[in-house]
Parts: C-alpha cells; structure tokens; sequence
C-alpha cells in the first residue's frame, strides 16, 4: 500500500555525508579526486555538511592544501565554524571515517538522494502547474517540461547570463592557443571552406530526397571525423547498425553493397566467403580500419529528444565524443504532446540545438525533403523545402541540401556522378555550393581536385 505524502520521509543519508566530508579531512584532494560526479555543497542534506564542503571546495578552487587545519581556518574566515559546531566536530568526523578509499560509493549516495530531492522539487512545481489548470494548455505543458529539462540538467548550475568578458576570452584563447580549435572538419575540404567544419555547439540540419546520399554523406563525414581520433556518436534511428556497418564497410573498400551483405549472409549460413582475392583481401583492411575507429552506433528506433539526450550522456562520460549524427528528424517521438506537426518538429529541434548547447559540441541532424519540390521544374532545394520547415530553418545554424541531377535521369541517360551540397543558411558565414563526387555502387562521396589543365578529377581521402 502506497504511503500518503505525509508519511513521508526527505532522501537524505547523513551517515553517507559524515563519511564524506571525514574522507576529505583525511586525505584531502586525493579523496575529492575519486568522487564522481563531483558533488556540489547543495547536494549535501545537512547543513554542517553543506558549509564544510563549501569550504573544502574554496581550498580546492585556490590550489590550497586540504586538511583539518586548512579546512578549520577556512571555515573561521567564512564565519562559519562556529554554525558547524567548532574544531571538535572536525575531529569527530575525521575519527569516524574510517578508510577514505570508500569516499566514491558514499559520494555516490549523496549525489543520488540529492537527485531524489531536487525531483520533489520539480514535482511539487509540475503538480502546482496542474493544480491551477491555466486556460492555455500549451503554455502550461511548455513550464512542465521547461522544469524537467532544467531537473535534467548534468551541472544544474547554470544561472544563465555571464559577463561579456567570459565569452571574449574564450575567443581570445581559441585565436591564441593552437590546441583550441573550436570545428570539427568534414574532411571535404570545399565544404570545409565554405562552412569552416562543424562548429561546437551548433546544430547543423543535412536534407535531401530519400536516396540521395543523406546517410552516406553521414556516414561519410562520421568516418572522416573518426579517422582524426575524434569520437563520434551516430543515432541511427532508420537503419539498423549491421545496414550501416556493410554501408562503412563499403565505402571503405570499394566494394559494392550488395555484394558484401551476399557475402555476409554467406557466412552466417556457415559457407564461405565468395569474394574474388582482390576483394578479400580489400574487404580485410577494411574491417580492420573501421574496427578501430571510435564510432559509436545507437540503432533505437523512434527514440525521444530526452532519451537521445541521456544516452548520450551516458556515452559522453565512457567516451570522449566530438561529434552526434543523428539520423534522422522524421524518426524522432515528441516528448510532448502538440497540436499539429509543425509543432512537434519545431519541439524536437530545439531540444536537438539546446543538447548542442549544453554539451557544447555540434549535431548534424538528417532531415527529408518534402515531396513537392520534385513536381517543380527547378528540383535544387530551397529553404521552403523543409517538411514542418519554420522552426527547422530558424534554429538552425547551417542548413545543407544534397542535390544530384543523376537523381532524375533515366536509367539510361548518362550520368555524371556529381553531387552538389548547396549550404542554403550559414548563420555566420556565407551560402553557396560545392561540388564531391559520388559514386552509388559504394554509397561514396569524394573530394574533387584540380587537375593541371583546370578539369577536375576525385580524390580518395
């Protein structure tokens, strides 16, 4: 039987914080270091555990050493020993610790109950906004999950506005420092150009028809990215991990889809390989180059933007990740309910651009075409394009479209095999196109380089 509210007790577990702040008057930096996630003074129930951290954390923050003296001295000039009850609480708490190698899963624990209150908190606020049952039901839905994103929030302490000096400094550093890159390079480098890489924290939206080459410039890109030792982690919502994996592998030996899944299909089935040597051997080197590429593949179908958005989280601690790919918007669920779709796309947007800005790091967001532009005569993408485009084209920062001419031919005109990735919004820089090469059979875009006598020829990269 469910307990009434009253009945109720706070999460808190002092034991667990005594042990903590013991283990930092023991072994000082050495225990701070092993707590993880580093525990802020308002995850601490009790009070005196809550100053004394605090002054631990000023120690900390000024490279001082942490002990019982410096923690003791700290606390006198921030008037607060006395409140936590003087030197023999020190002493108390240090002799009650026992082994601070502990201090982790008791950091845990306080960090976990602390969780538990803020969620009562953003409860107790949901419930008030149901409670007075605004007229405008959207606008209360907005608050509701405006309150659940900010409980999400990893850091929780973001108080928004900074200083305009904050900012220009980071400039400055960047301009000065040459490990302070801010982009992630495609690695086709007119587009590079054009866009100067994927900037962190920018969303950038890549649409096209279906078919294409959305995913395989996706994949692509993602294979460029990973080769610099820069992880990657591609929400695959479509196509599953093994449909994406013979695409990579593909395109990184030169060898045709269909002949690669036969192959694999063969194997599973216990025969062997029915590849020529040649391809044998290219199909090797293959595996073995994208076997060690940090790329990380989620294949959940229909995830919503607050599990993308957890999951990569997770990832994010496990892994360093430079670069999310998701693909694509169509697959995405609302976390909220919406009057029509517009609304919906223009929801998982900005949730996709505000995951950008919190972890500072770009997104490249797949999306589709909508259909009506194949019955123009001019089939080159515009902005109007977008399906549900208003808050797609608004949030933002650079909007691509792929576009091909083979794409409409009949199977028996002549192709050229050129692609033209048309930047059609650049918030910071200029739109135009450039052109790769794109070779179907292996779902592979390429660089163009300039020959001698000014034609242009592909280049691997």
């Amino acid at each position: 039987m469910t307990k009434k509210e009253s009945e109720l007790s706070i999460p808190q577990d002092i034991a667990s914080e005594e042990f903590v702040i013991g283990s930092l008057i023991m072994a000082g930096e050495e225990a701070l270091n092993l707590i993880d996630p580093i525990l802020e003074p308002s995850n601490f129930y009790s009070e005196r555990c809550m100053l004394i951290y605090r002054a631990v954390m000023a120690l900390y923050q000024r490279s001082e050493k942490i002990n019982l003296i410096t923690i003791k001295n700290e606390l006198s000039s921030q008037k607060t020993l006395e409140t936590v009850g003087g030197e023999s609480v020190l002493h108390s708490l240090l002799g009650n610790c026992g082994t601070w190698l502990d201090v982790d899963s008791y950091g845990k624990n306080v960090y976990r109950l602390s969780q538990y209150r803020r969620l009562i908190v953003a409860s107790e606020q949901i419930k008030s906004i149901g409670y007075n049952a605004d007229s405008d039901l959207n606008s209360s839905l907005e608050k509701a999950d405006d309150i659940l994103y900010k409980f999400n929030d990893v850091n929780g302490n973001n108080n928004g506005f900074v200083h305009i000096k904050e900012p220009l400094n980071e400039i400055w550093d960047n301009a000065t420092n040459p490990t302070g890159l801010t982009e992630i390079a495609t690695g086709f480098y007119d587009l590079d150009g054009m866009i100067e890489g994927f900037e962190t924290g920018e969303l950038t939206v890549l649409a096209a028809r279906p078919s294409m080459g959305k995913t395989a410039l996706a994949t692509n890109i993602a294979i460029n990215v990973a080769k610099r030792q820069t992880g990657v982690a591609f929400y695959s919502l479509e196509m599953t991990r093994k449909q994406l994996l013979i695409r990579m592998l593909s395109g990184e030996s030169k060898i045709d889809y269909k002949t690669i899944h036969y192959n694999l299909k063969r194997k599973l089935k216990g025969l062997e390989w029915n590849f020529t040597s040649e391809q044998e051997n290219k199909f090797a080197n293959a595996t073995g180059v994208i076997s060690e590429l940090p790329i990380y593949i989620d294949d959940t179908n229909a995830l919503r933007p607050m599990e993308i958005r957890n999951r990569f989280k997770k990832l994010s601690h496990q892994h360093e990740i430079g670069l999310i790919i998701i693909d694509h918007l169509g697959m995405i669920r609302s976390d909220i309910k919406t009057e029509n779709k517009v609304q919906e796309i223009g929801y998982i947007v900005n949730q996709i651009k505000y995951l950008a800005k919190e972890y500072q790091i770009p997104v490249l967001l797949l999306s589709q075409l909508s259909r009506a532009l194949t019955l123009r005569t001019e089939k080159r993408p515009v902005l109007t394009d977008l399906r549900e485009s208003g808050d797609i084209e608004q949030t933002a920062d650079v909007v691509m479209f792929i576009y091909r001419d083979d794409y409409y031919k009949l199977p028996t005109d002549k192709k050229d095999n050129m692609a033209e990735i048309i930047i059609a919004k650049q918030r910071n820089g200029e739109t135009g196109s450039v052109k790769l090469q794109f070779t179907g059979l292996y779902t592979l875009f390429q660089n163009l380089a300039k020959k001698e006598n000014g034609n242009e020829e592909s280049t691997a990269i």
